[in-house]
């Protein structure tokens, strides 16, 4: 008898968690090949840690403010009003959930709208769905604003520009005509609700929580003797920010790296040494400052309603791409 047919979903699930951790051992061989071990030791002794490291503890809290911060709006728009305090302690308390699995997360913020707020849990995936694709979105627009004006490394980068400029406004002409099959989705019909003008505030909330990470990262790359100027790393950094953000490698690890060595590798008159150093030290003091916060908030977070909603798991899948 032929064994039974493994479920979808758990293939699915298979997938999903396999498929990071090999981008990631991938990465660290493709490390070991451009750099030699010898260069990326001397690149970390010349890097002056302490302030740095104290800087960034309160840039990631800044951070979480400011993703916060778009949130406590985001919602509110959305006619569902939560408090800013207990956002800030949602959000800081699912950085350990999403060390685990992105989607996880995610999943826990809809738990927290579905079982302290009374959000349907599709609704709430939708509004996660739509804070998500403004995430992706700002930075999208960014990087291709970057690749049209910056002097791109590779030249057919400067086409990215006219496809995302394409992709927005075709993406705001459906947002226009509402087709009935997509306005009344569960799921999609939030993205429909806000609008045109509604992804614009969206949009403009968000930008804080970006400006804090081009902060951040600028201040690293010049720690690391990679002599970008302010208006360098505002072309460039959003493409990185974008690798980083795509879910499927460990922390980014591997994409955000590749990113960063093609980008700023000249800025180190070509050595990427310090540029691969830069990107590994970022990724580290993020894990480790998030499982940080993660512990210290999660218990004050389960205690105001955070945690799995009671709905069926497509609600959690149909989120776990963003």
């Amino acid at each position: 008898m032929a064994p039974p047919a493994r479920p979808p979903g758990r293939a699915k699930a298979i997938v999903r968690n396999v498929v990071p951790w090999l981008v990631a051992v991938a990465a660290i061989v493709w490390m070991t090949r451009i750099v030699s071990w010898g260069d990326l030791r001397a690149a970390f002794q010349r890097a002056s840690f302490g302030p740095f490291v104290a800087a960034s503890v309160v840039l990631l809290f800044a951070n979480c403010a400011a993703d916060s911060f778009a949130m406590y709006y985001t919602f509110g728009w959305f006619g569902c009003r939560v408090p800013y305090r207990e956002l800030f302690i949602v959000r800081a308390a699912t950085y350990l959930l999403a060390v685990v699995q992105y989607y996880v997360g995610q999943a826990a913020i809809i738990g927290f709208l579905r079982n302290r707020y009374g959000v349907p849990g599709w609704r709430a995936a939708g509004f996660i769905l739509f804070i998500s694709g403004i995430n992706m979105g700002v930075l999208v627009l960014l990087a291709a604003a970057g690749m049209a004006t910056g002097n791109a490394p590779v030249h057919w980068l400067r086409y990215v520009a006219l496809a995302v400029g394409g992709g927005a406004i075709g993406y705001a002409l459906l947002l226009v005509a509402r087709p009935p099959s997509l306005a009344r989705s569960r799921l999609l019909g939030p993205l429909f609700e806000m609008g045109v003008a509604g992804h614009l505030k969206a949009t403009a909330v968000r930008l804080p929580h970006v400006t804090v990470l081009l902060v951040w990262h600028y201040l690293a790359l010049r720690v690391f003797g990679v002599e970008v100027t302010p208006l360098v790393a505002l072309i460039y950094l959003p493409a990185v920010f974008f690798a980083a953000a795509l879910p499927i490698s460990v922390q980014g690890l591997g994409l955000s790296q590749a990113a960063a060595v093609a980008f700023f590798a000249r800025y180190a008159g070509g050595n990427a040494a310090p540029v691969l150093a830069y990107s590994i030290t970022m990724t580290s003091i993020s894990l480790v400052v998030q499982v940080a916060m993660g512990l210290i908030f999660l218990p004050a977070g389960k205690s105001i309603g955070m945690g799995p909603p009671s709905e069926p798991p497509a609600v959690l899948e149909a989120t776990s791409d963003g």
